[in-house]
């Protein structure tokens, strides 16, 4: 059954505009919502989507009012139903509290779009733009947001992506392809309370994600996990993670993983440059009662002209596991410890390979600091030209400690310790097959303008 132009145009209206109850196979073209407000209600219901495509779905200048937990769309998917969405977009809306643009729930459906566009939205509080339930299978391919923001520049409660019910009964793959946010002053995405599961798999997969031109001025995690355990597979993987020119007035994080999984999360292929006090932050929580530790794999990652002010880019806490391999980090900076990453509180551990570290400045550490029990531990690479006020390269102190295998050090300066100090007394580090030449001290008039020349 073929339905053609479905248009709502100035309706102000207290339920919905339109119930569809798609149980047999439905095609619907060119639907149109331009000028309408709807108040308590969902503007659109598509209820047991059995096999639904819908073309070319236009929304221009619409608001939901006085509404708790509503959605302009939702859609139903019935069990092993297929929903189609092509060529859509929405511009100029605004969300009042609890609500979404989009909300695609199912037991075991698939959801598949391409072409979406959401342009101007403006949100009130705790507002999603496209929030997933439970799918099997979701392929969305080309999404873009831009110019998403908020009535209130505290308020921390809005995302863009919510992927906070994945409560699955069933196995489930999402794909999520040529995914861009622009100019955004609202947290991109969560990925949470998905619950506890022994046999459930569960693939969440980001190919090409962009995240650009952005300024934030409250404190805001714009990747989260959290509290998703499962014994199960639960995989999160990023390729080609693009990210640039990110401005934080307060301390917030690009990324804040905190998922305790099998599975280590992983960033592949990807860049992070032009990014002022923000970074990466990586925990794990109840580690004795879950007994699996936040795990996150990057490879081929490179990141670059990095202001951390008063931050490392990456810090890593409470027993969580980083792997790093085949990366480049160069002119990151901040006036604290450790420009590049910090191995905090506590027993974290940090496992580095043919990586390479160069033009980086601290106060102390000029790469890296470990306390607290954490260990970095870095095999075949290279630090060269970095540069502190102590430990020109990497600090232990607190208990912290290193282990430095086949690595080349050279040129980097400080006024103290051009290498490294070590301020533990019950963890040894080592250095161990390493090339170590060129290191020199500077005094405190070359440092300070060096430092200042090297920092931007």
């Amino acid at each position: 059954m073929t339905y053609n132009s479905l248009t709502f145009r100035n309706v102000s209206a207290l339920q919905p505009l339109a119930y569809i109850a798609s149980g047999a196979d439905v095609v619907i073209n060119n639907i149109n919502i331009i000028d309408c407000t709807v108040s308590d209600s969902f503007a659109l219901l598509f209820g047991s989507i059995a096999q639904t495509t819908i073309n070319t779905f236009n929304i221009q200048n619409f608001a939901i009012s006085n509404s708790v937990s509503n959605s302009l769309i939702d859609f139903e998917i019935s069990s092993r139903g297929i929903l189609t969405l092509n060529d859509f977009s929405i511009i100029d809306a605004t969300l009042d509290n609890s609500d979404s643009i989009m909300h695609i729930t199912s037991s075991n459906g698939t959801f598949i779009a391409n072409n979406m566009v959401f342009s101007d939205i403006e949100m009130l509080e705790d507002a999603s733009v496209i929030k997933f339930g439970e799918i099997a299978i979701s392929e969305v391919t080309n999404m873009s947001f831009i110019d998403i923001s908020i009535t209130d520049s505290d308020d921390i409660t809005n995302q863009i992506i919510d992927l906070g019910e994945l409560v699955s009964k069933v196995n489930s793959r999402m794909t999520f392809t040529n995914t861009s946010v622009r100019n955004s002053k609202v947290k991109v995405m969560s990925i949470a309370n998905s619950g506890q599961s022994k046999t459930i798999n569960q693939y969440i997969t980001f190919n090409d994600f962009t995240l650009k031109d952005c300024y934030f001025s409250s404190s805001e995690d714009l990747i989260y996990t959290g509290n998703v355990k499962s014994d199960a597979v639960f995989s999160i993987v990023f390729n080609r993670l693009m990210v640039s020119n990110i401005t934080f007035v307060q301390n917030g994080n690009i990324m804040y993983l905190r998922h305790q999984v099998t599975e280590p999360l992983q960033i592949i292929d990807s860049e992070f440059s032009d990014i002022v006090l923000t970074g990466i932050t990586i925990r794990s929580f109840n580690i004795q009662s879950l007994s699996v530790p936040t795990r996150v794999s990057m490879s081929n990652f490179t990141a670059h002209d990095i202001d951390g002010q008063s931050r490392s880019f990456i810090i890593i806490n409470d027993k969580s596991y980083l792997s790093i391999d085949s990366s480049q980090f160069y002119y990151i900076s901040n006036i604290r410890s450790g420009a590049v990453l910090y191995g905090g509180i506590t027993e974290a551990t940090a496992d580095i390979s043919d990586s390479q570290f160069f033009n980086n400045t601290s106060l102390e550490g000029g790469v890296m600091v470990s306390e607290s029990k954490s260990l970095i531990k870095c095999t075949n690479c290279t630090f060269t030209n970095n540069l502190a006020i102590s430990s020109g390269v990497i600090k232990a102190k607190d208990d912290g400690y290193y282990e430095l295998y086949r690595c080349t050090i050279r040129e980097n300066r400080a006024i103290v310790a051009p290498v490294s100090e070590v301020f533990s007394t019950q963890l040894l580090s080592v250095i161990d097959n390493c090339i170590i030449s060129e290191n020199y001290a500077l005094d405190i008039a070359t440092i300070r303008n060096e430092y200042i020349t090297q920092s931007k």
